[in-house]
């Protein structure tokens, strides 16, 4: 496995990001087009992609990027290769490069992904990688999710 940093994603990333993104999260956080994910990641400021790659496939990614006086992360990893520690290590190598992270995480298992499985939430992953469960939620027609934060 290889973890590649970059500003910018080429047209063949943002295919295979969209595609891990919309088989692992919940139905209502589905892109139905390309564009869409387009005008999301736009939206990121003084973004780095962190792409693992085993052989040539994006198998995850994870976005470090800057939201009003601090850095937020976004990240998926495809089913076949969660719980293999590529998670554990995108966080590692983006803890190198910042001194916080914060995220938003379901931390509830009732979604379901387009697949019609349930989505499970990852917040047990978050405690294990040193993210403190804040009281902060977030609470929207399509998510309910709970903001987690890393400090060095």
């Amino acid at each position: 496995m290889q973890i590649i940093i970059t500003e910018k994603l080429d047209k063949a990333a943002k295919k295979a990001i969209l595609h891990i993104w919309n088989s692992e999260y919940p139905l209502s956080l589905v892109y139905k087009k390309i564009s869409e994910f387009e005008k999301y990641l736009a939206k990121l400021e003084n973004v780095e992609h962190y792409i693992a790659k085993v052989g040539n496939e994006i198998v995850g990614w994870l976005a470090l990027f800057k939201r009003n006086s601090g850095r937020w992360f976004v990240m998926m990893v495809n089913s076949e290769n969660q719980k293999t520690g590529i998670g554990s290590q995108l966080l590692n190598l983006a803890k190198e490069k910042t001194t916080e992270m914060n995220g938003w995480v379901i931390d509830i298992n009732n979604y379901f992904r387009v697949n019609g499985q349930i989505y499970n939430s990852p917040i047990e992953f978050y405690k294990k990688n040193e993210f403190e469960i804040t009281k902060e939620r977030i609470e929207e027609e399509n998510l309910s999710a709970i903001k987690v934060k890393w400090k060095r």
